[in-house]
């Protein structure tokens, strides 16, 4: 649907709406929240992967990590892990060795995907909050595991880049990882890294240091320019500073 997930993206949120107004960071997550449920769904995704994947391999969510946040308290209200049963791979050793995620593990805990729309949709109000993950990776797995298994996309139409963001606000040429910028702000790694509900929650964190830092709010206040529109599925043309191309999850 075009009213869902637009492309048109400025400090790393995807919307039109953007374009109209002249903000800072924080003024405009603050806006866009106000504009929908205020709260934020931080989502982290892991997904089956290989050392070397081949063409006929099918990549699968097979966990959604999301923390909800308030971005005007910076309070963490909730973190959960959601563990998805793969219908169309399975957990290679490789995967198990980088998220820890056996196949035995969604085979007993997992549930389907469709299942696990639906609670972002009922529990977490997806349609009516902004939907944000560090990169666009996240995002675009989401859109082509909704084309897959047939399922209605239960986002809205606004999603943050939090990676884009922050390359923005200190100036990157290009995208880190999370375990980059965590370093970078002195952050501590809280549980395992490439664990979806782990991440969520780190990212989190790594959104509050920039929305409640006035000192890269007003370092931003001159940032006019609007980033390269991408792709709705696919990898699509972007800047450094997005770094969102849909690559393998070890990667980011």
């Amino acid at each position: 649907s075009k009213d869902q997930i637009s492309d048109k993206t400025k400090f790393g949120i995807n919307t039109e709406w953007n374009q109209k107004h002249q903000l800072t960071p924080k003024k405009t997550v603050v806006s866009v929240c106000e504009e929908m449920d205020h709260l934020i769904n931080v989502i982290d995704v892991e997904s089956t992967c290989w050392e070397k994947q081949s063409k006929d391999q099918i990549s699968d969510i097979i966990e959604i990590g999301i923390t909800v946040l308030d971005p005007k308290t910076f309070e963490i209200i909730s973190t959960e892990s959601i563990i998805i049963k793969p219908a169309h791979s399975t957990v290679s050793k490789f995967c198990t060795e980088l998220t820890t995620l056996t196949q035995e593990l969604v085979d007993e805990q997992g549930i389907s995907f469709a299942e696990a729309a639906l609670i972002l949709k009922n529990r977490y109000n997806s349609a009516n909050r902004l939907f944000a993950s560090w990169g666009d990776y996240d995002r675009k797995m989401f859109l082509r595991q909704f084309e897959l298994y047939c399922v209605e996309n239960v986002f809205g139409p606004r999603h943050l880049n939090i990676k884009a963001l922050f390359a923005n606000v200190f100036e990157l040429k290009r995208g880190i990882g999370m375990d980059a910028a965590l370093k970078l702000t002195g952050i501590p790694l809280e549980g395992t890294h490439h664990r979806g509900d782990d991440d969520s929650r780190n990212i989190s964190k790594l959104l509050v240091y920039i929305l409640s830092d006035k000192e890269f709010e007003d370092k931003l206040k001159a940032y006019q320019d609007v980033l390269p529109p991408i792709k709705s599925a696919g990898p699509g043309a972007e800047s450094p500073a997005s770094a969102a191309k849909v690559v393998d999850p070890s990667a980011t």
